[in-house]
């Protein structure tokens, strides 16, 4: 694994611990620029045995990079600490169908990918602008992340929103 993502995992999972979230266990694996283990993704989050294993598909190492693994540590958080009574709050507010199902709805659309862009969003310590969203103002980014967390962002950057 390379020196750069080493940090990049290290410096996603001090973000949350910044915060206050605990994670669950966590295994980072590196695979180059091999898409296969990521489903064609450059990165992946799943559970395996009790692990929640973060698969990394690229061998770019940038900001783009560390945002992909604090994206995929957020996943693994929402799964293990997301209460039902959250979710149903943030389908409310966010108006998604399925919380994962890439067959039925594309990707943005899925109320997974539009929590773990906003956990990056409300965690990440600088600006950044989340294009993959469609409803990406601030303001609901801010609602999303404290429905998600029952708290303010720990940055939340408003310069790129």
């Amino acid at each position: 694994v390379p020196a750069a993502v080493e940090a990049a995992a290290t410096w996603a999972i001090d973000l949350f611990g910044e915060a206050g979230f605990e994670l669950p266990p966590l295994r980072y694996v590196f695979h180059g620029d091999d898409p296969e283990p990521c489903a064609g993704r450059p990165g992946l989050h799943h559970p395996v045995e009790g692990i929640n294993v973060i698969e990394i598909c690229t061998s770019e190492v940038s900001t783009a990079t560390e945002w992909l693994i604090l994206h995929e540590t957020a996943h693994a958080w929402l799964d293990r600490t997301l209460t039902v009574e959250r979710k149903t709050a943030f389908r409310q507010l966010r108006g998604w169908t399925y919380w994962r199902n890439y067959a039925a709805a594309d990707w943005h659309d899925n109320g997974t990918e539009q929590a773990a862009e906003i956990m990056v969003w409300g965690l990440i310590d600088r600006p950044i602008a989340l294009l993959r969203l469609d409803s990406n103002a601030c303001d609901d980014l801010e609602a999303g992340y404290r429905i998600l967390t029952g708290q303010a962002p720990l940055h939340g950057f408003r310069d790129e929103c």
